[in-house]
């Protein structure tokens, strides 16, 4: 089974019966609607009942006599659960988090960064760094990207290491929307559907071929290229594959199913609808809540998705 967006759509439209002839109803509009719920409720629910899944890292270099550092853009809420001081070692150090009326016991602990604080979207470290060296890393909840049709990404069919780039040779040509400099994100072809690599540079694109910087996607340990044949290249921030369980896929496909029917005023449809929604979200619910089994935790949905459409 596919779970491609084009798949999404077509699920949509056979469980809604919706006029597709009529402009409200154009793929476009429906990502949209797909993309409103994964936004709203989807990531809401998943985040509720299994809180680590979106969890990610991103670092950030330390500047001399700097002490605010925005939280990374792709942050659920503007929100982390960790912060932490890489050295020039590698040894990574939690960072406390005070209250700001306490940054004054800790201005002259230290040269490196001992706690923090939030002011605004960022986070402030003190003492402020007088070197700059070390990194800050942020561990947070990612959001997943955006939905696009699969015709405005490529799927890689081979990679070659010219160390020090990378090139992937796609399927289809992305030089109308992309060129040197722009940003690109790999996207798993398999489930997790979890991005190799966020926001990688382009330093070469033609009709067929698209090179990065060899260090954008590599594993953690600097040794192995992540991407790999058949798997996708997007434009940044969007995936043509929902970044979620695939037990949330009909889920998904009946939410939008449901604002398909309310737009056409089906009263009946969408009542029906939403039941049919109610059993699917438990159903998806009960698959993904208890990630390790023989240490469960207990946890409950903060609110319904069903609830949202009521």
């Amino acid at each position: 089974m596919s779970y491609f967006v084009e798949d999404l759509l077509e699920s949509i439209k056979r469980d809604s019966f919706a006029p597709i002839s009529q402009s409200t109803f154009v793929d476009s509009s429906l990502i949209a609607v797909a993309n409103q719920a994964l936004d709203l409720n989807i990531v809401a629910d998943l985040v509720a009942v299994r809180e680590d899944f979106f969890l990610t890292t991103e670092s950030t270099p330390i500047v001399i006599n700097t002490n605010h550092y925005p939280i990374p853009s792709r942050s659920i809420g503007n929100t982390i659960k960790t912060l932490f001081y890489v050295d020039s070692n590698g040894f990574e150090s939690p960072l406390n988090y005070i209250d700001p009326s306490r940054r004054s016991e800790f201005e002259q602990r230290a040269v490196a960064p001992q706690a923090f604080y939030f002011e605004g979207d960022e986070v402030v470290i003190v003492p402020t760094p007088s070197i700059s060296v070390g990194s800050l890393l942020f561990q947070f909840p990612a959001k997943p990207n955006q939905l696009i049709a699969t015709s405005s990404c490529a799927k890689i069919t081979s990679i070659v290491n010219n160390n020090p780039t990378a090139s992937f040779s796609v399927d289809t040509d992305l030089t109308a929307i992309l060129s040197v400099g722009s940003y690109v994100d790999f996207l798993s072809v398999t489930s997790p559907f979890k991005l190799w690599s966020y926001r990688a540079q382009i330093t070469q694109i033609t009709s067929n071929l698209i090179e990065v910087s060899l260090a954008s996607v590599l594993d953690p340990s600097g040794l192995n290229i992540r991407p790999q044949k058949n798997d996708y290249i997007c434009p940044t921030g969007f995936a043509n594959i929902p970044q979620i369980p695939t037990a949330y896929f009909p889920v998904l496909s009946q939410m939008v199913v449901v604002k398909v029917l309310e737009s056409l005023g089906d009263s009946n449809k969408k009542a029906s609808a939403l039941d049919t929604l109610k059993t699917l979200e438990s159903k998806a619910t009960t698959l993904v809540k208890n990630r390790v089994e023989a240490s469960p935790k207990k946890v409950s949905t903060r609110r319904s998705l069903v609830r949202y459409f009521r």
